[in-house]
């Protein structure tokens, strides 16, 4: 990929007389637009969010297996 043309920030620098400029887009065209413009490629209604809920259950179902089987070994530490 070719690096974009640097243009200097400072005013006293002269300024590159063949630097390509891309035109705005007209006040016509952005009154029209709607904004937030729609989502086409939604993650969410991809079935992100269902992935991501059964990851917390998931998580949370660990945790508490996690946390009987250390108060099992609490426990029979208890014991001896």
């Amino acid at each position: 990929m070719k690096e974009p043309e640097r243009i200097p920030l400072d005013p006293s620098t002269p300024r590159i007389p063949d630097v390509k400029r891309r035109p705005l887009p007209s006040l016509e065209q952005e009154a029209n637009k709607t904004y937030p413009e729609p989502m086409r490629d939604d993650v969410v209604s991809g079935g992100a969010e269902q992935s991501f809920f059964n990851f917390i259950q998931k998580a949370k179902e660990s945790k508490r297996k996690y946390n009987e089987r250390l108060k099992r070994i609490e426990d029979t530490s208890k014991d001896k």
